[in-house]
């Protein structure tokens, strides 16, 4: 989750383990619990504002977030005497800055929370973006409005 402080130049992310929470009773997360760990990105001496849009590379153990001054900048995480590290990486300036992460991105995430208030989030790509279009298009009414030609073209305008 990102933050923008007010009082100081200082902006970053807190990190939440939500495997600690029981996500079904609606948990209040604190900032002061083990479980929360605020990491700065940029502090007073590399002051920036955040713009919302977030990449997190699991893999890579890095961070890409916007920022109102279009740039892209990579924060690399590090763990260190059991605190997380961000240092900053690398940036990219933009000619604008993303309103979302499009479609042409050839990915899609999907969230769903069932009927025991577990959470499922998974991850497409352009294939299979594919086949779950046409899949919501043929559970919809739009099946008995177009043909299968154009349920085709709508797909493939959609990817």
């Amino acid at each position: 989750m990102l933050y923008n402080a007010n009082e100081v130049a200082d902006t970053g992310v807190y990190l939440i383990n939500l495997d600690a929470y029981d996500i079904s009773s609606s948990p209040k997360i604190v900032e002061d619990e083990d479980t929360v760990q605020k990491v700065t990105l940029h502090g007073e001496d590399d002051p920036v504002l955040l713009d919302g849009q977030v990449l997190v590379d699991k893999m890579m153990q890095a961070i890409a977030v916007t920022t109102t001054e279009n740039q892209l900048i990579l924060h690399k995480i590090n763990f260190e005497n059991g605190k997380f590290k961000a240092k900053k990486e690398d940036s990219l300036a933009m000619k604008e800055s993303p309103t979302n992460f499009s479609l042409s991105k050839d990915s899609l995430i999907y969230c769903e929370k069932d009927e025991n208030n577990e959470v499922h989030i998974a991850f497409y790509r352009s294939t299979d973006v594919r086949c779950l279009y046409m899949w919501l298009l043929l559970n919809s009414e739009a099946k008995d409005v177009y043909t299968p030609g154009d349920l085709k073209n709508i797909v493939d305008t959609l990817v």
